[in-house]
């Protein structure tokens, strides 16, 4: 089975000439989806844990200081 010459050459090996673009494109696509409704859940809930008052921190276990740490992270890191 021969590969298709022009993409062969910018990536610099042989792609199979039925290869489905379309669904590496949905995976990646998806993938990306997931990634950002996971940074955006993560951020609600940074917000949610500093709107908690001391008393509520302490019954689950935080101090202001820890959440604040936590609040103050990148929506990346986890």
């Amino acid at each position: 089975m021969k590969g298709s010459p022009l993409v062969g050459d910018l990536v610099g090996r042989s792609v199979p000439s039925n290869f489905h673009w379309h669904r590496h494109i949905a995976a990646v696509l998806t993938q990306a989806s997931d990634s950002l409704a996971t940074w955006l859940e993560r951020n609600r809930q940074r917000g949610d844990l500093m709107a908690l008052s001391d008393d509520v921190l302490h019954d689950i276990g935080l101090s202001r200081f820890e959440a604040e740490r936590e609040s103050r992270k990148w929506f990346w890191q986890g």
